[in-house]
């Protein structure tokens, strides 16, 4: 699995490359971009998106990188409402 991140915030008065809601991240399979790519060691933002990555923010990665992974199966765990006593 390949995890692309790109800072998209563009006002260079409030840009802060620490905050990581600044940024979008892309999630492929090492396996779809191989064969995209072959050995190629570096891509264009425009040639990667027309892989369709899963394009997440950075608290969706851990999730993206699972679908990625285990594909169309993978469900995540909700968390079970605990009663209050």
């Amino acid at each position: 699995v390949y995890v692309f991140c790109v800072l998209e915030h563009k006002n260079q008065e409030t840009i802060d490359p620490l905050n990581l809601d600044q940024w979008v991240f892309y999630v492929i399979a090492t396996s779809k971009l191989n064969e995209a790519v072959g050995k190629q060691k570096t891509i264009s933002l425009s040639s990667l998106l027309k892989l369709a990555p899963r394009e997440v923010k950075y608290g969706e990665i851990n999730h993206a990188i699972k679908r990625v992974v285990f594909g169309s199966s993978y469900q995540a765990i909700q968390p079970t409402a605990k009663s209050g006593g």
